[in-house]
């Protein structure tokens, strides 16, 4: 097996980690406050992704959870995908 293929295979683990814990945020939670924010940025600051890229993607979630009238984790949920897919394909 080569590098590239042991280092993809590691990034799919984390990947698949990180996706793991964010659904066990969002089931925790039934209402977006900030007490889930402060969740996610911890969840997401322990997947290693940095801590400039956890405050990033919390930042953009609650605009979008305001500009939209999110209420509920589900629709949170969502959006959260959205951003950290966008923030991993750079791996």
């Amino acid at each position: 097996m080569s590098i590239f293929n042991r280092i993809a295979k590691g990034l799919s683990r984390t990947r698949d980690g990180l996706a793991g814990l964010l659904d066990s945020a969002f089931s925790g939670f039934s209402h977006l406050d900030d007490e889930f924010y402060e969740e996610l940025e911890e969840i997401l600051i322990m997947s290693d992704v940095g801590a400039s890229t956890a405050e990033e993607t919390t930042a953009q979630l609650r605009r979008r959870v305001k500009e939209r009238g999110i209420k509920d984790a589900e629709g949170g949920e969502r959006g959260t995908q959205a951003n950290t897919q966008g923030a991993s394909d750079g791996f």
